[in-house]
């Protein structure tokens, strides 16, 4: 008896706290989760992958995100692209709708 009282109890009660826990951490994932725009990925794969800087953001990733979030409109700002990227680039961009179902138009 000495042995249930002294550890089993303890883990029970504490194998009981995670499963609540991690119930928690699961429904609370499905509540608050984040819907990624899709159109990044797709401009992120058409860009040269250089990370140069250039176009005035960080790399390719951070350029592909301020175009799908309309900070800009000229797929010309990523000068290490040459003009057929700029042109699928563009092509994607006004033919893929976002979340809301409406297409930002671009330019090269």
């Amino acid at each position: 008896m000495l042995f249930f009282e002294d550890i089993a109890i303890p883990m029970l009660i504490i194998g009981a706290m995670g499963a609540l826990l991690g119930l928690i951490l699961a429904i609370a994932e499905k509540v608050f989760e984040v819907q990624e725009d899709l159109r990044i990925k797709g401009v992120y794969e058409l860009l040269p992958h250089y990370d140069c800087g250039a176009c005035g953001y960080p790399g390719c990733q951070a350029f592909a995100q301020g175009l799908v979030d309309e900070e800009f409109n000229r797929v010309s700002l990523c000068r290490p692209s040459n003009p057929s990227q700029r042109e699928a680039i563009m092509d994607y961009m006004n033919t893929t709708p976002g979340p809301n179902g409406e297409i930002f138009e671009v330019t090269i």
